[in-house]
């Protein structure tokens, strides 16, 4: 397991980022009469820096939040120097660029035509579902109980009926309790947020449109050892990607990819007398996100995304391997996808996690039921560490 791990630097090659080193100071509770100049670093890094959850700390194993590496945050701060607008393009020459060429290198990872960024795949979602709507005259959403929040708030916002679909015991949807997808926008998941559960990709093509939330497990496809697990997903109309989770991107950062790029856009441009071309998607001012990830794409290059991926997916098994020797735990799953549920059986969850460092794990209910949940996207994670921790409180 210790064969491979990327080096520190990657995370904090600015020695001065951690909590320890800043004094604790209080914030004004009143808008300032007069300016606090430079005294104004000095209280934001006590509060923005002293007061973080780091999350490249050897305990934080919880959310779907990696850290971002150096070479990430360097290119955002360059950008919000320069605050360019994707939404004119003589404002942000090289940024366009930049979003076009990442579309292209990624896009045939999913057997996609092409697609565009925006902040967050919430947003990915609903443009997914808007552009279904409009293509295939759909009036309906199936989905499963597992999928993402967003999928309520497209239906909500695009006036779409919602049929929501029960899960097998591992998360996925149950495919024997799919109704009728005569006139229906089918939304499978890649990486559910709670377990991580792949659905069964055999649906894809039943509906008049199917869509793959593939926010958290997409970048799988990225990978030589676990790109299998989405085989089928190329048959998919439609991909949501987070490139805030497996690729290591700053908030926000999201792709929406279509089988068929050209319709999409039919939907989704949009003129107007100020604009120099079409506006498309569902944000007008955009940042420019496509140069971080253009930047993190060739810093690491496919095979360090591929090893640093797969270097957390084993983190994940040798989290579950260790899990499953404590007789206390139950282990509800082995991890897929870099996500491992369990729950102490002699403590409910919630005073399990009161007694660990914050940051630590996350919960999360599978019909019902109350489990711990662990996600591997942090690959400076101490799995013997966080071990020693559960048994401490155990015992």
């Amino acid at each position: 397991m210790n064969d491979f791990k990327f080096n520190e630097n990657l995370y904090k090659a600015v020695d001065f980022i951690t909590k320890e080193k800043f004094e604790k100071v209080i914030l004004p509770q009143e808008f300032p009469k007069k300016g606090l100049g430079e005294n104004t670093l000095k209280i934001m890094a006590s509060k923005v820096l002293g007061e973080a959850t780091y999350l490249d700390s050897p305990l934080v194993f919880a959310h779907m939040d990696p850290p971002t590496p150096w070479i990430a945050w360097a290119m955002a701060l360059w950008n919000a120097r320069l605050n360019q607008n994707l939404l004119h393009k003589e404002l942000s020459p090289f940024a366009t660029q930049a979003e076009e060429s990442v579309i292209d290198w990624i896009k045939g990872f999913f057997g996609m035509d092409g697609g565009h960024m925006c902040s967050g795949s919430s947003i990915a979602n609903l443009t997914a579902l808007w552009v279904a709507r409009d293509t295939k005259n759909i009036d309906t959403i199936v989905a499963s109980e597992s999928s993402h929040i967003s999928i309520d708030k497209a239906a909500k916002i695009l006036n779409m009926k919602l049929i929501k679909v029960p899960i097998n015991n591992d998360g996925s949807i149950d495919k024997k309790s799919v109704p009728n997808l005569k006139n229906a926008c089918l939304v499978l998941n890649a990486g559910t947020t709670c377990s991580g559960a792949i659905d069964d990709f055999s649906l894809i093509g039943q509906a008049k449109w199917t869509h793959i939330d593939a926010a958290y497990a997409g970048a799988l496809k990225f990978t030589s050892e676990y790109s299998n697990i989405l085989n089928g997903i190329e048959k998919a109309d439609s991909i949501s990607l987070s490139a805030h989770k497996w690729l290591y991107q700053p908030k926000d950062s999201a792709i929406v990819l279509f089988k068929d790029n050209k319709k999409a856009k039919e939907v989704m441009s949009f003129g107007s007398d100020y604009l120099s071309s079409a506006n498309i998607g569902i944000q007008g001012s955009k940042g420019a996100n496509g140069v971080v990830l253009l930047a993190t794409l060739l810093y690491f290059g496919k095979e360090g995304i591929d090893r640093l991926i797969a270097y957390s997916l084993k983190n994940a098994l040798l989290f579950y391997d260790k899990l499953k020797e404590i007789e206390q735990i139950e282990v509800f799953n082995k991890p897929i996808c870099g996500i491992t549920l369990f729950r102490p059986k002699n403590m409910a969850v919630n005073e399990f996690l009161s007694k660990l460092p914050k940051g630590m794990f996350s919960k999360c209910k599978i019909k019902d039921k109350e489990f711990v949940r662990s996600v591997a996207l942090n690959p400076m994670a101490d799995i013997d560490e966080i071990v020693k921790f559960v048994n401490n409180v155990l015992k």
